[in-house]
């Protein structure tokens, strides 16, 4: 409506796709503690419950925030759902100076 922020007409809307049935459940993608709650507020107000927040989460990238918002997520009963939970494959043993050294210049530097 008049007024609204533009993240409140897309909640709106996200509320309206779950009142039709054309979603089961709503979910976020990298909302920050205050967003995420801000967004929570917005659609228990229509009566759909905000079920999870995508978010880069490891257990070794656990800074900017990420570690604020699992906890807001946990307060909420809002699902994580983490991208990246294996730092693009550096707590796998993917990457080691061995590995690192048998690719040359050419590879490293392509973008």
């Amino acid at each position: 409506g008049f007024g609204s922020s533009k993240d409140e007409i897309y909640w709106e809307g996200l509320a309206e796709c779950y009142k039709r049935g054309l979603v089961k459940n709503v979910g976020v993608c990298n909302y920050g503690p205050t967003l995420m709650e801000k967004c929570q507020k917005a659609l228990a107000k229509h009566g759909v419950p905000l079920a999870s927040n995508q978010i880069a989460y490891s257990l070794i990238g656990r800074h900017n925030g990420a570690q604020e918002t699992v906890d807001k997520c946990s307060e909420l009963g809002v699902k994580v759902l983490a991208y990246y939970p294996f730092a693009m494959g550096l707590l796998t043993g993917k990457y080691s100076t061995a590995s690192l050294a048998s690719l040359d210049d050419s590879v490293l530097t392509s973008t």
